[in-house]
Formats: structure tokens, C-alpha cells, sequence
């Protein structure tokens, strides 16, 4: 019995020895955490002015005004869009190099005073929007298979089928928010920020 206690007491001494050293291990770092926190502080700082010089370096914006207004439309390299020209002629594509006097779309010119009209794509809201559809749309034909395995009157669950309704209504309105159309007029007009200040590709 007194061996256990002794034993007990010294693996009581061992963990209060162990949590006192992490204990100064622990204010140490913590001290040190804070001498370095004005350095570190700075480098981050340092970091975000090259990743911003960086990335308006190697871009331009192309912008949809509207005259005495604030709002605009943004374009930006690597956006899907898709253009109108006077020509009757449409255009589809990534956004390429954009530059004062043209843009490029998947590789092709398209002067800015032709186009009359500009559309922006988010295909990612707009397979969110097609996939809510589509689940209800599912969701409608296992409520109508499982009433005809039943032997049940189609519509018996009206509660069920408005679900499903507004699911596909939902889905829809999503996937419409997934573009917006800009025409230009005497009210709109394009406006290039150059970053770069680059020459246009031949």
C-alpha cells in the first residue's frame, strides 16, 4: 500500500514537473509571438501589395457605363460571354485579352464599337439552377410511379406535386439569374481600365 502511494506521488510530481515546463514552453512562444507580431504583420502586408500588384498587372476590366448612374458591368478575363454585333453576328466564348479598342473571344477579335449588346454567363449558378430543376422534376416521377405501383388516383398528393412544382420554378429563376444582358445605347457605353497598358495583339 505505501509503495502504491509512493508511487502515485511520484507520478503526481512527474506530471506537475512536465505541465510546468509546457507551461514555459508555452509563454515563451507566446512572448516571442509577441516581439514578432509587428514583423509579421508588416510581411503580410508586403505579401498582399505583390499579389495585388501582380494580379492588376497581368489584367484588364472591361465595364458597361451607364450614363449618370453608378452602376456598371464588369468584365474580366476568363469570364463566358457572349456578343452581339451590328452585323447580326454572335459570338461565344471565354474573354480573352482585353484592350482599348477590342476584346477577344476565344481567340477571336471583336471590335467594341460593333457590338450592341453583351451577356455574361455564371454557368455555376446556372447548373444549380438546372440541378434544383431537375430534382424536381425527379422527385415528381417517383411520386407518380409510386401512385401507379399503388393502384393510387394520379394527384392524390397535391401537397407533394406543388413541392415538386416549386422545385423546378425555383430552379429556374436561379438558373435565369445566371446571366445578366448589357445593350449598349446612347445610355451604356464600354469602358476599358487598362492595367497593363499592353499593345494590342496584331
Amino acid at each position: 500500500m505505501i509503495r502504491m502511494i509512493r508511487g502515485l506521488n511520484f507520478g503526481l510530481s512527474q506530471a506537475s514537473r512536465y505541465c510546468a515546463d509546457m507551461r514555459s514552453k508555452v509563454h515563451k512562444f507566446l512572448r516571442a509571438l509577441y516581439y514578432l507580431e509587428p514583423m509579421i504583420r508588416r510581411l503580410l502586408f508586403v505579401l498582399f501589395l505583390l499579389t495585388s500588384t501582380l494580379s492588376y498587372g497581368q489584367s484588364a476590366l472591361l465595364l458597361v457605363k451607364k450614363k449618370q448612374s453608378a452602376k456598371t458591368g464588369r468584365f474580366k478575363a476568363g469570364d463566358d460571354i457572349k456578343v452581339f454585333t451590328h452585323g447580326d453576328r454572335e459570338i461565344a466564348g471565354v474573354l480573352g485579352v482585353i484592350t482599348p479598342k477590342a476584346i477577344y473571344i476565344s481567340g477571336s477579335r471583336v471590335a467594341l464599337d460593333s457590338i450592341h449588346k453583351i451577356r455574361k454567363y455564371n454557368k455555376a449558378l446556372i447548373a444549380n439552377g438546372f440541378t434544383v430543376s431537375a430534382a424536381g422534376v425527379v422527385f415528381a416521377g417517383i411520386l407518380t410511379v409510386n401512385q401507379l405501383i399503388n393502384n393510387e388516383p394520379l394527384g392524390l398528393e397535391q401537397n407533394s406535386y406543388i413541392v415538386a412544382s416549386g422545385f423546378v420554378v425555383a430552379g429556374l429563376l436561379i438558373a435565369r439569374m445566371g446571366y445578366k444582358t448589357y445593350k449598349l445605347d446612347e445610355k451604356h457605353y464600354f469602358d476599358v481600365i487598362d492595367f497593363t497598358r499592353f499593345a494590342e495583339p496584331p
